[in-house]
């Protein structure tokens, strides 16, 4: 299933008050420095930023529980398995479902 819709895409950082943050806009833009030394290391970035993600996530949402997925890193240079995506997308594949079952 493909589904298209054209949208504008705009800088959120050039937003007054980061467009409005979750409740207003539907994603808040925030400030994290994380503990991760080597991004191309995958076990490093799941042990280290994954609890990072999780621990911000209940933060700002005041969630209980909060799930990290997977992660995908994209270069342009050549040296990762994916280029970057050059639109906004989703990745809600018949995989992801059985993932978060």
């Amino acid at each position: 299933f493909n589904h298209t819709v054209e949208v504008q895409v705009r800088n959120g950082r050039e937003l007054p008050d980061g467009g409005g943050g979750l409740d207003g806009a539907g994603f808040a833009l925030v400030g994290h420095a994380s503990a991760v030394r080597d991004w191309g290391d995958a076990a490093e970035v799941q042990r280290t930023y994954y609890g990072e993600m999780r621990d911000l996530v209940r933060g700002l949402t005041g969630a209980t529980r909060c799930y990290v997925n997977r992660h995908t890193i994209r270069k342009s240079d050549g040296t990762t398995t994916f280029p970057p995506f050059l639109e906004v997308h989703s990745d809600f594949t018949d995989s992801y479902k059985r993932d978060l079952a």
